[in-house]
């Protein structure tokens, strides 16, 4: 007779459906829309979505430690003739214990700024994924920058 009534109450403890996650919160949604659009020129409003102990890593080789040291290297080596393929935002518990935002890009890696006048050069394409991770102050602690030269491609049906 246990058994029986350890089975029905197992089966009425467990839930009917699985829930899909919750939406990403505000904060994240409106990181996504500046760190999107940086031809918008909003230097403040890119610097204020950073805690002052954020750490940037590209490649797994850490390169900025605080947020003056990351906002000049960003600066830098900021991506030229940048395009977006996509982003994903994910909310408090599903990914992080704050959010996480994840973009994915391509991007020329030429520095034409440094060529002579009048030179031509092929663009060097790559790909690189950003993952941006929230903390509980509603600021980015880390960037993980993994990135590798070629185009992006699609797999075939």
């Amino acid at each position: 007779m246990r058994l029986p009534l350890s089975i029905v109450a197992l089966t009425l403890a467990a839930p009917a459906t699985a829930a899909p996650p919750p939406p990403p919160q505000q904060y994240v949604d409106d990181a996504a829309q500046i760190l999107l659009s940086p031809a918008s020129g909003d230097a403040a409003g890119f610097a204020s979505l950073f805690a002052d102990n954020v750490a940037a890593f590209e490649n797994g080789q850490l390169v900025a430690t605080g947020k003056a040291a990351w906002l000049k290297w960003h600066a830098a080596s900021a991506a030229r003739d940048s395009q977006v393929l996509g982003y994903s935002e994910s909310s408090a518990g599903y990914g992080s214990t704050a959010g996480d935002l994840l973009v994915l890009e391509t991007f020329d890696t030429v520095d034409r700024s440094k060529l002579p006048p009048g030179f031509v050069a092929d663009p060097r394409t790559a790909t690189r994924s950003t993952h941006y991770e929230f903390g509980p102050d509603h600021r980015i602690h880390a960037v993980r920058m993994e990135w590798t030269g070629g185009f992006w491609r699609s797999p075939r049906p």
